[in-house]
């Protein structure tokens, strides 16, 4: 900000200032009339604001307090998962390691995308079973022959052997949100 006259504060503005920190307090004690909790968080930030204006004698915003605490909170480098590697981890190159783990923000944060990938891929097939008459019934019968495939991030046929009797073995290394959903009805 441009230091200038106008983001100056004059004394009386120092002085409403005050007043306004005052009734930002009072509102933030729970046994004044005006207490809501819901307000709390916004009370806050404004309290910080005022007392920023004042202390600096300057108009504008200071870093808000939810920013504060993510700055003073750890290095962001150190949530990331290559800084964390330990003896033994593998690095895969990123051609490899695209379809393995994709990077984002979720995925940094430990949350699996790839569930919320599998719900929206089985609607997805769900739905077009039921667009056709008849469709609920072939659904019912043939969703317990696919997977959600995460590496490809697409639905797949189980394998099966020659008698196309389902391979256990491969079913029993999927996750829950890879097979079909339980209806519920």
């Amino acid at each position: 900000m441009k230091s200038s006259p106008l983001n100056e504060l004059t004394a009386q503005d120092i002085v409403r200032k005050k007043i306004k920190m005052q009734k930002i307090k009072d509102q933030m004690n729970p046994e004044h009339e005006a207490y809501r909790p819901g307000a709390q968080k916004k009370l806050a930030e404004k309290h910080h604001k005022t007392k920023y204006q004042i202390d600096t004698g300057k108009r504008g915003r200071p870093t808000s307090l939810r920013n504060e605490e993510w700055l003073a909170g750890p290095s962001r480098k150190s949530s990331s998962p290559v800084n964390n590697l330990t003896e033994g981890d593998e690095i895969v190159s990123s051609a490899e390691g695209s379809a393995n783990y994709r990077k984002s923000a979720l995925n940094m944060l430990g949350v699996n995308n790839d569930s919320i990938a599998a719900v929206k891929a089985w609607d997805k097939m769900k739905s077009g079973y039921l667009k056709k008459p008849g469709g609920e019934n072939e659904w019912n019968m043939e969703k317990n022959e696919f997977y959600y495939d995460t590496n490809k991030s697409k639905m797949r046929l189980i394998p099966t052997d020659d008698g196309e009797v389902q391979d256990e073995d491969f079913k029993s290394k999927l996750k829950s949100y890879q097979l079909p959903p339980i209806d519920n009805k």
